[in-house]
């Protein structure tokens, strides 16, 4: 996405993308140089930016392929070559395995053997091949998309690991309730694999249809569903795969319900690892996820449009109601957080205050936290309550085990943007330490007497 070639080849632009035959050519942008100086200048711009994009095809030797024959830039096929491994096949799987948020869970999960012996898996995300438009319950649209070689779905990937626990399976890969209901009451726990996707150039608007799969507020499955099933008597897990916030006025009518930002090729993995218990969750939502769509930024069909809510969005609008905070995930474990205290000397150095806090697994099952640390200005005007300012992640911890979390704060950590002045720092600031944005657990007051300044951190 490029707002003006004509000045940003000028700056040093090499190569404009997505490389739309024509677009970069003189005759087409000589419009934009009616003065003959300036187009001479473009002439030699682009003489330099070819010659750098040649330098780069003859260092990685591009011009000595097997296959000569074809005529640039259409070439895509003789270029391409598969680079994947199962190496990186593994790296995908733990990436998603970590990306996954328990938003809620009332005991359900991890599944138990002993309790679950057939699920149902149901949705039309629960099987969805990777053709459009089924490839945005994997990834989003437009210029970011990449079609992996396979997949693996959620079903494929609870199927098997179900196997091994000797748990059937049944499914139905539909949204249509008569049979989704028929499926549903054959099974112990029915897991809705819900979707919603996006693509650029569009808003995300809640009025569109809720069975319209890109660019919606609104997932796929509809409250109409989880009524029924609701009614039915059925345990109902929901599995989210969207990329971003989703109303989610049904929750109260389901036992446990988890978040997976598109994960790719590897989401059934990700998806059987957690609900099995092989890997305790520990994903944090970047957002908040809206109570109502009175609670989010409202879309605009306008072209042009001046959003004027500054800092005070998300957590930071205290008029803005959450169903789940920014920061919000759950864990198959509990931790405590002990008391904060501001540190100095070995590891502070560089920072102009330090803080620490033990984090101790108090629960029956291994897992990772994150820490976030929220910071109050409290003379500052017109600035949010809390705003994030670091976080830490601890290891994979026992049961019992404590690991000390390290927060390091920088100058302009301790400071808020004072128009004119510029970044300001603050004398007196809280730190509020907590597993999300609404989950405070220490408060630890830094002063200015507690700061470790040196004369590179503090001028």
């Amino acid at each position: 996405a490029n707002y003006k070639t004509s000045k940003s080849v000028l700056a040093g632009l090499d190569q404009e993308m997505p490389g739309i035959e024509g677009s970069f050519t003189l005759k087409t942008m000589s419009k934009f140089y009616e003065d003959p100086m300036e187009r001479a200048a473009y002439k030699k711009a682009v003489d330099i930016a070819t010659q750098r994009i040649l330098a780069t095809i003859y260092r990685m030797r591009l011009d000595e392929s097997a296959d000569t024959s074809c005529d640039p830039p259409r070439c895509i096929s003789e270029r391409l070559s598969d680079q994947r491994s199962p190496q990186h096949r593994e790296r995908a799987a733990e990436a998603a395995t970590k990306s996954v948020v328990l938003l809620q869970n009332d005991g359900i999960l991890p599944f138990n053997r002993s309790v679950v012996k057939k699920l149902a898996v149901v949705g039309m995300a629960a099987n969805a091949p990777i053709v459009d438009p089924f490839y945005y319950a994997y990834m989003g649209g437009g210029s970011g998309t990449v079609f992996p070689g396979s997949v693996v779905t959620p079903l494929q990937g609870i199927t098997k690991r179900a196997a091994k626990e000797g748990i059937e399976v049944i499914s139905a890969v539909t949204f249509d309730i008569p049979q989704v209901l028929q499926v549903a009451l054959e099974a112990d726990v029915v897991i809705v694999v819900d979707a919603v996707s996006s693509t650029e150039g569009l808003d995300r608007d809640s009025e569109v249809a809720p069975r319209h799969l890109a660019n919606n507020l609104q997932t796929l499955a509809g409250a109409e569903l989880y009524r029924t099933l609701h009614e039915a008597r059925r345990r109902v897990v929901v599995l989210l795969q969207t990329p971003g916030a989703v109303l989610m006025p049904w929750r109260r009518s389901v036992n446990a319900a988890l978040n997976l930002f598109l994960a790719g090729e590897e989401t059934g993995t990700a998806w059987a690892n957690i609900l099995f218990g092989d890997v305790s969750p520990e994903g944090k939502l970047p957002i908040m996820f809206p109570d109502t769509a009175e609670d989010a930024i409202k879309p605009n069909p306008a072209p042009s449009f001046a959003y004027e809510e500054g800092l005070f969005t998300s957590y930071r609008n205290p008029l803005a109601k959450a169903a789940f905070p920014f920061g919000h995930g759950l864990s198959y474990t509990r931790f405590s957080f002990g008391p904060a205290a501001a540190v100095a000397g070995e590891g502070c150095s560089a920072s102009v205050a330090c803080a620490r806090l033990s984090v101790t697994n108090v629960g029956d099952h291994p897992g990772a936290e994150v820490v976030q640390a929220y910071l109050e200005f409290e003379s500052a005007k017109d600035t949010p309550a809390r705003i994030l300012r670091g976080f830490y992640k601890t290891r994979v911890l026992k049961p019992g085990e404590a690991e000390e979390a390290f927060f390091a704060f920088s100058r302009r950590d301790l400071s808020i943007y004072v128009v004119g002045p510029g970044w300001t720092m603050q004398d007196d600031v809280k730190v509020h330490f907590g597993s999300s944005s609404s989950d405070i657990r220490q408060v630890l007051q830094l002063r200015q007497s507690q700061t470790t300044c040196s004369s590179e951190t503090c001028h």
